[in-house]
């Protein structure tokens, strides 16, 4: 009696091994190929073309019979077999593969932290993804809702609330008194000349005087919104009113 005809259920047993493993493109036999009496061997070609076609024993096809589509697989003891493949596909997965996915996501959840805590971070990203939309013919708005949906999708930030605008440009005709440089690209002054919003990458940027230097702030206060609301939607428009006002 076989054990199919028998009611006693047998042990199962899962699959844990790691084998490495080619799939099979095309099967030539020799027989198929050689003018002359054929060995029974054959050439199995990958289908990764990185692999050169090899050829494997008489033997071995005869007891495995490969076909396209399949895979020759090599176990941890050396012994060579096939699989056909939607059985090899159903019971492994490409270690190569699933270690380098996990790295990826791990990599974009350590970086959507990063941005979380870090609205300066984000922003500079948000700056450079806008840019790629307006070199490739984006109106500027168009760019930033671009680059905020980017932002949105892949890092869940908010990116849509920019800096807003400065106080009113200082001018020759309304001069602002202080002792220390303004930074570069400064657009608009406020804060009692403690707080400036320049252009930094073709985007805005709040920096506050620490008593020493020039200092980036990654908080957007009241009066800095409201200055940006009355700022150019282009940054660079802006710099160039500030140029021709002093």
């Amino acid at each position: 009696m076989s054990i199919s005809d028998s009611f006693i259920r047998v042990p199962e047993y899962k699959c844990h091994t790691t084998v490495g493993a080619l799939k099979i493109k095309a099967v030539e036999l020799d027989k198929d190929r050689a003018t002359r009496e054929s060995d029974g061997s054959a050439v199995l070609v990958p289908e990764d073309s990185q692999y050169a076609p090899f050829k494997v024993p008489r033997e071995y096809v005869q007891k495995h019979q490969p076909m396209a589509g399949g895979y020759y697989v090599i176990h941890e003891d050396g012994y060579k077999s096939f699989s056909p493949g939607p059985a090899f596909e159903k019971e492994y997965t490409l270690e190569e593969v699933k270690t380098q996915r996990s790295k990826v996501v791990r990599a974009l959840k350590d970086l959507s932290f990063a941005m979380q805590v870090d609205p300066e971070l984000a922003w500079s990203w948000h700056c450079n993804t806008a840019m790629v939309a307006k070199d490739a013919g984006a109106p500027h708005e168009e760019a930033n809702k671009r680059a905020a949906d980017f932002m949105h999708r892949l890092f869940e930030v908010d990116t849509t609330k920019q800096p807003i605008q400065p106080e009113p440009f200082a001018t020759k005709e309304t001069p602002c008194e202080h002792t220390r440089p303004w930074p570069e690209r400064t657009v608009a002054i406020m804060n009692n000349s403690d707080t400036v919003i320049v252009v930094d990458d073709h985007c805005y940027a709040v920096q506050n005087w620490n008593g020493s230097e020039w200092r980036r702030s990654a908080w957007i206060f009241r009066e800095a919104l409201a200055a940006l609301k009355t700022l150019p939607d282009n940054p660079d428009d802006a710099v160039t009113v500030a140029e021709n006002s002093v």
